[in-house]
């Protein structure tokens, strides 16, 4: 009979159950396993399995140890009085030190231990990660009375990162079928056992969402223009459209009652104290939109919405901002808006079975607008293509983010990504249609000022050819070094929680990254620590240096996506769409490839005596030189005519034809003046065509030479891609050693090509610095950008000099000056408004007169950025291109 008050040996845990499931091949034997052991579990100690999920989901317990894996290890040193250059393995030390054979400590021994941990705190040391003189005590009572093989375990535990090859969704779908849709709504772990554990509970009918409980929402569905039509086909008509709004997710709770107020983010994680608890905070969030939520709640009230920080220009209009930690109270200042745009809770009752349109009716009806504190985000009824594609480009002309096209009939569906919710986004030039969440993988030290500071990301795409319940797998993609802030960097570096060395041949079973790459990170960082960012690039090009054999183009972080994981980022599904939408344009059209008609045959006609060809009447076949190759010889030169060409030729055991036809190699002239006959088929470029030297020189050396440049009178662009597969476009080789008289040839070939204009020099650039340069060269921060300056018309100088004038003199030199510094970092101006190159427009913000009429010039398919000259300096600062939507020219926007 089960005894609930009696606890399992540890050690049984660790060898019954986690050594089996490491040994064990697929998840489907590991689920077999785990199966087994709460079978035997359920019978001895009864349905509920908290203690035993606290160990085997660490992540899910909420324990905070405070302890990354360098303090640990000091802790440790400590612990066994050992030096820290000692250079033995832990294991190794505990295992010869320790005297502890048979441990008779129990799952509640282990627990109580690393709750007695995880409360453990040392105001002068935990904030710093030092080592707590209190840990170490710990530590010493756990090596007293775990076996090595246990504490290894127990490490890992509190690192939070088991290593056995099953994801806690898994795990949790052998707890119970119902376990993970329980813990997504907000229950605890606890809860999740104790109500699995309850026969009474009806599990297929749980009430949803509740009070003051954490829960991971639903997110919008990613589409880009061009696949409108299949996904609005599938929604109710009219649907909803909405400002998509960048900003940070959060889930409010209030209860007017005891005047409590909580915030949490859609990955679960409280933020209340940032937003406040009470309506009688006017230091915080809470204090300023209580007036605009019910007044009386039986059960507490839970909108969701998106926290914005705004603050009002002179003209009292909302503008954006970025910093949300200034004092709430300063009108002059930004400060954070919380955006509504859907209500989960309502007087005790959950609502996620009930439609949209039902939910935004009670939250329309239920909250105020609150100044620029709070606002009800507006929709609109919209029902075809057209319409969407209208409200894109208004969005686009306020510089909004997008839109959010929603289905009025569709529930809601707890941590989903589903098609009833569809974010549009517009296109910008400088980068695809749609950025790239990518998880990091790995990263790079920096140089110079950056030495020893993680510098560089080594980023990859999600393979969802695996289950989500089993261990997850990543390809690498992209290694990102432009876009990252000193600030980001710091960033970065403080978030590297758990770093591997790099070793291409013993990679972790989560990660593929070619072993024979040339891009190599200096640490791999372990996937659980959810780094997860946002990457822009302008196009997927092929490349073997990452696991999905192709990569980004001009890859450019954007931010950090803290309010993401591991299971938010770009799958191997969504990398192969985008791969395929950025071939958009780069095809030919099929009828441009049809012919036109059937060729005519051609008529034969007599050759005349001088393009009949060398007579090998009795003439002897020599050598084997040319055998099974055939010419056609044009030709030939000065020393040898055509006749004495075709000659060597057929001595040498070639053939030579008079006519042009599949394979044949055509010979041509090495002269200067070139006949016409040799003119046409340059112009035409139908073939490539050899020099008559060639043959002269296959004979000398009785060997077929391979061709070059050098011997090539006409050649074709494959040819030329082919030489530049073993040599440069002058016939300069890669691998073999030159002399005296190839380097004079080399220079005579080469000559001065004066009509090489300075946007090819800059291309040529471009193609050496993202060939050659593994990182951002100082002060090429703009060399794949292409700008255009805003200036007013000129004033003519008024005698005597206005106030007026003086200020307009002010802003032009301003933004000239901006100019000469873009330019000084490789940037290149054009000044046509038609320039399809333009990637950004770039704005004085003491004149904004004409944005209005340049966001309508330059409204295209594809849109170029528009900045403010502080964008330059920031870039220059940072030595690289920052993300523009910090820098954009601030205009009223609508909420």
């Amino acid at each position: 009979m089960a005894d609930s008050h009696r606890s399992q040996l540890f050690e049984k845990f660790c060898s019954s159950l986690l050594d089996k499931i490491v040994n064990a091949k697929g998840v489907t034997e590991k689920k077999n396993i785990l199966d087994e052991y709460l079978k035997e579990w359920k019978q001895n100690y009864g349905p509920n399995y908290y203690d035993l999920s606290r160990l085997l989901m660490p992540i899910y317990a909420h324990r905070m140890y405070g302890l990354k894996e360098t303090t640990l290890a000091n802790i440790i040193i400590k612990a066994l009085s050992i030096t820290p250059s000692s250079p033995d393995a832990v294991y190794e030390v505990i295992s010869s030190r320790s005297l502890v054979r048979a441990s008779s400590q129990t799952i509640k021994d282990i627990n109580n231990l690393l709750d007695s941990l995880s409360t453990r705190t040392d105001s002068e040391n935990d904030k710093d990660e030092t080592v707590n003189s209190k840990h170490v005590h710990l530590f010493k009572r756990m090596i007293n009375l775990y076996t090595p093989h246990q504490i290894q375990w127990i490490i890992r535990i509190i690192l939070k990162d088991l290593r056995i090859g099953m994801s806690e969704t898994s795990i949790l779908s052998v707890l119970h079928p119902n376990a993970k849709e329980l813990y997504d709504a907000g229950r605890s772990l606890i809860e999740v056992c104790e109500t699995i554990a309850d026969p009474r509970s009806e599990l297929s009918s749980f009430n949803g969402v509740r009070l003051f409980s954490p829960c991971i929402p639903q997110c919008g569905f990613k589409c880009l223009s061009s696949n409108i039509d299949a996904n609005i086909a599938k929604l109710s008509k009219p649907f909803y459209a909405e400002q998509k709004l960048d900003g940070e997710r959060m889930l409010m709770h209030y209860d007017p009652e005891i005047d409590k107020f909580m915030w949490f983010t859609r990955r679960k994680n409280d933020n209340t104290r940032r937003y406040g608890t009470s309506s009688r905070d006017m230091h915080k969030l809470s204090g300023h939109i209580a007036k605009g939520l019910p007044a009386r709640s039986v059960g507490g009230f839970l909108p969701f919405g998106t926290l914005k920080s705004t603050s009002k220009n002179k003209e009292g209009d909302l503008v954006e901002s970025v910093d949300v930690n200034v004092d709430i109270n300063d009108a002059t200042k930004p400060h954070p808006c919380y955006v509504v745009f859907d209500v989960l809770l309502y007087n005790g009752k959950s609502l996620i079975n009930n439609t949209l349109k039902e939910r935004l009716s009670l939250l329309d009806i239920t909250v105020k607008n609150q100044n620029n504190h709070m606002k009800l985000i507006p929709r609109v009824e919209l029902s075809t293509q057209e319409e969407i594609m209208q409200k894109l480009d208004e969005a686009v002309k306020k510089q909004e983010e997008g839109l959010v096209i929603k289905d009025p009939s569709s529930k809601y569906v707890l941590n989903s990504r589903l098609p009833s919710w569809i974010k549009f986004k517009p296109e910008y030039i400088d980068s695809m249609a749609e950025n790239c969440d990518l998880l990091v993988v790995g990263a790079k030290y920096g140089s110079g000022k950056y030495g020893g500071i993680l510098r560089q990301l080594l980023c990859a795409v999600r393979d969802d050819t695996i289950p989500l319940e089993d261990p997850p797998k990543f390809i690498t993609f992209a290694m990102i070094h432009s876009g990252l802030t000193d600030s980001d960097v710091t960033t970065l570096n403080s978030l590297a929680k758990t770093l591997y060395p790099y070793s291409p041949n013993k990679l972790p079973p989560w990660l593929y990254h070619p072993p024979n790459s040339n891009e190599k990170p200096d640490k791999l960082i372990f996937f659980e620590d959810e780094i997860v960012v946002e990457i822009k690039g302008t196009e997927i090009n092929p490349s073997v240096q990452f696991g999905v054999v192709h990569t980004l183009r001009f890859p450019r972080m954007v931010k950090f996506r803290s309010d993401k994981g591991w299971k938010d980022v770009m799958t191997l599904s969504e990398f192969e769409k985008a791969k395929q939408d950025g071939r958009r344009g780069q095809k030919r059209s099929t009828e441009d490839q049809r012919e036109k008609g059937k060729k005519k045959q051609r008529k034969s006609f007599t050759l005349i005596k001088s393009q009949q060809g060398f007579d090998t009447t009795g003439v002897s076949v020599k050598t084997s030189l040319f055998e099974n190759m055939t010419f056609y010889v044009m030709n030939g030169n000065k020393k040898y005519g055509k006749n004495e060409i075709e000659e060597l030729i057929h001595v040498n055991g070639g053939k030579f034809i008079q006519n042009k036809l599949g394979d044949t190699i055509a010979i041509g002239s090495d002269e200067d003046e070139i006949p016409f006959r040799l003119r046409v088929f340059k112009d035409k470029k139908m073939w490539d065509v050899v020099r008559a030297q060639y043959i002269v020189d296959c004979v000398e050396l009785q060997d077929v030479l391979p061709l070059e440049p050098k011997y090539m009178f006409v050649t074709l662009d494959k040819t030329k891609k082919e030489f530049l597969k073993h040599m440069d476009e002058f016939g300069d080789s890669y691998t073999k050693y030159t002399d005296e008289d190839n380097v004079k040839e080399l220079l005579e070939r080469m000559g001065k090509d004066e009509t090489e204009s300075y946007e090819q020099r800059r291309e040529i650039a471009q193609i050496i610095v993202e060939e050659y340069f593994s990182s951002e060269i100082e002060g090429a921060e703009f060399i794949n950008t292409v700008a255009y300056f805003d200036y007013d018309p000129r004033m003519d100088t008024p005698m005597p000099l206005t106030v007026e004038w003086v200020n307009w003199k002010s802003i032009e030199e301003e933004t000239k000056l901006g100019q000469d510094q873009y330019e000084f970092g490789l940037g290149y101006v054009s000044n046509s408004i038609s320039d399809e190159r333009i990637t950004h427009v770039v704005m004085n913000k003491r004149n904004l007169s004409r944005f209005k009429s340049l966001k309508e010039d330059f409204h295209r398919p594809q849109l170029p950025r528009f900045v403010t000259l502080e964008w330059i300096k920031a870039c220059m600062d940072n030595r690289t291109i920052v993300n523009e939507i910090d820098y954009q020219p601030q205009i009223p926007i609508s909420l």
